[in-house]
């Protein structure tokens, strides 16, 4: 197993799983994860989404999370840690019918962000359908996702 920390953010993960969903699976209490400035949606309701499968430790922060998660569909006997994380029902996606994940202007994570004081965490680039990169634009507050809202 790897040791050491998972650093998770800036993602916009969304399931269309009929069951539940695990947006982790770390193997062993000695790996943990840093989880921030995530966007989780899950089509069938947060009550589907873990965060973790059972071990672990979980830093979980600044994120936009389906609500009624679970810590785990499973026994947990790592831990998770979490604040400042928002939930919601719809985290108001611009086409969600046509997968595009960018955020509409009255989206609860537009300048939700956290902005990491680590450099290596720093964005600069965002996916572009079909170019496969792009710079992100950049304001003065980071929004929870992979795309930042640009009007």
């Amino acid at each position: 197993y790897r040791k050491g920390t998972l650093y998770f953010f800036n993602n916009t993960v969304v399931s269309y799983r009929s069951d539940t969903t695990t947006l982790l699976r770390l193997s062993t209490n000695d790996e943990s994860a840093e989880v921030f400035n995530n966007i989780v949606y899950c089509e069938t309701g947060g009550s589907t989404l873990g965060i973790v499968n059972d071990s672990g430790v979980v830093n979980l922060s600044y994120n936009w999370l389906s609500a009624g998660y679970v810590e785990s569909h499973s026994s947990l006997s790592g831990s998770i840690t979490a604040a400042d994380n928002l939930t919601g029902s719809d985290p108001l996606f611009t086409d969600y019918a046509n997968e595009n994940f960018t955020l509409t202007s009255s989206s609860s994570a537009v300048n939700a962000g956290l902005q990491p004081d680590n450099p290596a965490t720093f964005l600069l680039f965002e996916y572009k359908k079909d170019s496969l990169q792009g710079v992100r634009a950049t304001d003065d507050q980071l929004d929870i996702g992979a795309f930042e809202f640009n009007e």
